[in-house]
């Protein structure tokens, strides 16, 4: 397969030795994790198949593609990455692999996330089906269970730093976040200790965020599709906010931590996506392209704005999540992806700078799923000198039907309020909210007993003894 390129060969060059046929499937739980070479001149390679098995690939330095433990079933999830050696999980085991020894340790219950890895520490930490989480330690020449704590009766869905996530709960410290009737099947953390601390996403297509003082919200993500990859927690508008990805069928949404869509999204990828969104500067501007794979059978790269930057050729029905990492001792990155029928692609980005928000499946190669970037120092900050700012303030969608969006974007909190008049001057609604600083604002109208027509809204931002007015003009179609 080839890749083809929105900008010619420019953006996207094949590695040499590039593509390798591993004799295998692969799945949406398959992986890529990257460590780099004692050397640092290279990476190793980490891959787990849909059928249990472990390979590894040498990138930079000599070696081949080998199955880790001469092919016996170790790895049913991405296997993790760190330092001290790779840790995979199958059914109820640990395994633990460095360049000299090979250990195992039973965790007591079948596993039910993939092994996260604290390189600080030097502990691993699983999740497993009798809703524990159990953490393992290297102790000399074995590998020992130094804590198992409940968390709740139900399977543990995700580990993401120090949140630990059940299908009826979330935990994170001393503060608990319960669902109800809602069961969670994928989590993520923002590495944030206050504010907005993370999200997890139901089986009925919902996104919970999770807030510090133990509130949660909840947002409708999808009527019709449900979610089937993993969520990503990204910092895309350099204005200082995170944003909550999550695909559910063609669609990839971003949402801030107030439940809000951010500018630009919905994106539509024209078919079903299939893997965790990767999130990187590619093209060398600093801002970050969405990279995702599809069921159709590509591996596109989304700018900010939702165009199209390139499309690569991979395997039609590909689940799995590409990987990329900073090229050792040179610029640029490099992209590893995997597809369903085994063939592992090897790209050089030659122009991408080493701003990346979320480079794999679960965040990274240490599966810790929280939000941890990497940033240059040239990395473009967008800044404002208006409290709100002309352009930030719109309502969608325009013409409206039902209901009508009012949003803006403030620099400091404050005292919003949105008038609409008609054609005559009479007012027919009004709203004041209290807003807050560095995201996108959201206020809807619901327009069942508002007549087809043209009307003007007026958005009024107060603050400190100041304000400024926006003026909108709105349509209404029934």
């Amino acid at each position: 397969m080839t890749a083809r390129v929105k900008r010619g060969s420019t953006l996207v060059q094949t590695l040499d030795g590039f593509p390798l046929q591993i004799a295998d499937n692969f799945n949406r739980l398959s992986g890529v994790s990257a460590l780099k070479s004692s050397s640092g001149n290279g990476y190793t390679l980490f891959l787990n198949s849909a059928t249990g098995r472990a390979y590894t690939q040498s990138v930079g330095t000599t070696g081949s593609t080998s199955l880790i433990t001469d092919g016996a079933l170790v790895a049913d999830k991405k296997i993790a990455a760190g330092t001290f050696g790779a840790v995979s999980v199958r059914d109820s085991t640990v395994f633990f692999f460095t360049g000299t020894q090979s250990l195992n340790r039973n965790a007591g219950s079948p596993i039910t996330t993939p092994p996260m890895i604290d390189t600080l520490a030097q502990t691993v930490t699983v999740g497993t089906k009798d809703g524990k989480a159990v953490r393992l330690s290297l102790q000399g020449t074995t590998l020992e269970v130094i804590s198992s704590t409940t968390v709740s009766a139900q399977p543990i869905v995700s580990l993401a730093g120090s949140l630990v996530v059940a299908r009826d709960k979330a935990v994170l410290g001393s503060t608990t976040w319960t669902f109800g009737s809602l069961k969670v099947k994928a989590a993520v953390a923002t590495g944030k200790a206050s504010g907005w601390v993370g999200a997890a996403l139901t089986e009925t297509a919902e996104a919970l965020l999770f807030y510090s003082d133990g509130t949660m919200k909840t947002v409708r993500v999808s009527a019709t599709d449900s979610i089937s990859t993993a969520p990503v927690i990204a910092e895309i508008e350099h204005r200082g906010g995170l944003v909550l990805l999550v695909s559910a069928g063609n669609t990839l949404y971003g949402y801030n931590e107030q439940g809000a869509l951010v500018t630009n999204f919905p994106i539509n990828a024209g078919s079903q996506i299939t893997g965790c969104p990767i999130v990187t500067d590619i093209d060398g501007d600093t801002f970050e392209e969405i990279l995702v794979t599809t069921a159709a059978g590509k591996l596109i790269a989304f700018n900010r704005f939702g165009e199209k930057l390139f499309s690569l050729a991979v395997a039609k029905n590909t689940e799995s999540s590409p990987t990329v990492v900073p090229v050792p001792n040179g610029d640029g990155l490099y992209l590893f992806s995997i597809d369903r029928a085994g063939l592992l692609q090897g790209y050089h980005l030659p122009k991408a700078s080493k701003n990346v928000q979320w480079s794999s499946l679960y965040s990274g190669s240490l599966n810790r799923n929280s939000y941890n970037p990497e940033t240059s120092a040239n990395r473009t900050p967008v800044t404002f000198t208006d409290m709100m700012p002309e352009k930030s303030v719109y309502n969608w969608p325009n013409p409206a039907r039902e209901e009508t969006r009012f949003r803006f974007y403030l620099t400091k909190p404050a005292s919003v309020t949105i008038k609409v008049f008609d054609l005559t001057g009479v007012k027919v609604w009004e709203k004041s909210v209290q807003a807050s600083a560095n995201l996108d604002n959201e206020v809807p109208w619901t327009l069942s007993n508002v007549q087809s027509g043209i009307y003007y809204g007026v958005v009024t931002a107060k603050a400190n003894g100041k304000s400024q007015v926006v003026k909108l003009k709105i349509a209404i179609a029934k």
